[in-house]
């Protein structure tokens, strides 16, 4: 990335390119992290693929919101927001596709995470990530995240995050 390129967040509309990060961000948590492992945690994989087959299902507004950062003409990651209850949303799938890390762009898609996520009126965002990406939870705690109970169940473990919206 060149110093002149900046990321720029906007809403997600190719939903071919959406599969296709989702798809990325599926088999780089597998490949990064060993989880889900396919064998112990077939459910979970189903459910991620059923996801990312019925886009941009819960991820539209007035409920939820995907959206894509790009650098210069590349689309560098993306990120989908989908409603809990009334009161909260949750971030799934963030993903920075390799030679863009360290870029900005995941700071970049939480920032329109937050945004997005108080302008559809909820009152909290949450997330779950696992223990091993540090780098993510350490973002998502500079941007005023903590540890809440957890909302899900996994077959293995996660953290769980949150944080209160201002509508302002």
């Amino acid at each position: 990335m060149s110093q002149e390129e900046s990321v720029v967040v906007a809403e997600c509309t190719d939903l071919a390119l959406a599969r296709e990060l989702f798809t990325e961000y599926l088999e780089g948590t597998i490949a990064e992290t060993g989880l889900p492992n396919p064998e112990q945690s077939p459910g979970v994989l189903e459910l991620m693929r059923l996801d990312i087959a019925r886009l941009p299902g819960p991820y539209v507004a007035p409920d939820g919101a995907l959206v894509v950062a790009w650098i210069g003409n590349d689309a560098a990651g993306s990120v989908g927001l989908a409603r809990v209850d009334e009161r909260a949303v949750e971030v799934r799938r963030l993903w920075v596709r390799h030679q863009f890390r360290r870029a900005g762009v995941a700071k970049a898609l939480m920032e329109a995470c937050l945004e997005r996520a108080a302008g559809l009126g909820y009152e909290r965002i949450v997330l779950d990530v696992v223990p091993s990406r540090t780098g993510a939870i350490h973002l998502y705690r500079s941007l005023g995240f903590e540890e809440i109970e957890p909302y899900d169940d996994y077959p293995f473990p996660m953290v769980f995050l949150g944080r209160a919206l201002t509508t302002a």
